[in-house]
């Protein structure tokens, strides 16, 4: 990242200076002052980044964009347990590029999964809670037991029924070998058609 592009991501991210009262907590003022002194939250950090700005002939709509992947991800994913992940901006979207929007186990897609949540009347859930209700796909630790388990290379993208029944009881090796086949069986009922992904198997090549 540039300097312009962290000092930003700090604020906006780290930081989380997002609202007037976040301002006038940063800047040690009096409550109420940001909000008198800047029409939108945006000036505030034109002000505070006017220098990096004019360096590098940007705007905030420019880093507005230059983060909106991330600022998806980051909303729908990020907690106390993930936060070491997510202070990778370029790391973090480009590893859920190469997840290709698809369960790493039982290969299932997010189309899918919201295609059976429509089947199922907007939940996926069959008790009506909100929890996973609307299918989407979930950060799974391969190895729960590791310390601070969230790190690249121990984490996996999972659909709700892998990340729910998993949990940390079955290892992934075994998991992969005993469960997904059924996994995917189960998927294929509901939709009544095969899943559109193969997914390798430990020891299989591919899973139908």
């Amino acid at each position: 990242m540039t300097d312009l592009e962290k000092k930003y991501f700090i604020l906006v991210f780290q930081e989380k200076i997002c609202t007037y009262e976040r301002i006038d907590s940063l800047k040690n003022w009096q409550k109420g002052t940001a909000n008198k002194k800047y029409r939108l939250i945006d000036d505030f950090y034109k002000d505070e980044l006017a220098q990096e700005l004019n360096n590098e002939d940007k705007t905030i709509k420019d880093l507005k964009i230059r983060f909106q992947r991330y600022q998806e991800l980051n909303n729908l994913y990020n907690n106390e347990e993930r936060q070491n992940i997510f202070n990778e901006p370029d790391e973090i979207v480009n590893w859920f590029v190469t997840k290709n929007s698809q369960c790493g186990y039982c290969g299932v897609s997010q189309e899918e999964l919201h295609e059976i949540v429509g089947l199922r009347k907007g939940n996926l859930t069959l008790n009506g809670k909100k929890k996973r209700s609307k299918g989407t796909l979930e950060i799974e630790r391969l190895n729960p037991a590791l310390e601070n388990g969230y790190q690249f290379g121990n984490i996996i993208l999972a659909c709700p029924l892998c990340n729910n029944a998993k949990s940390n009881l079955i290892d992934e090796t075994n998991w992969r070998i005993l469960f997904v086949p059924a996994m995917r069986e189960y998927y294929e009922e509901l939709l009544g058609k095969d899943l559109s992904n193969l997914v390798p198997v430990a020891g299989i090549s591919n899973v139908k």
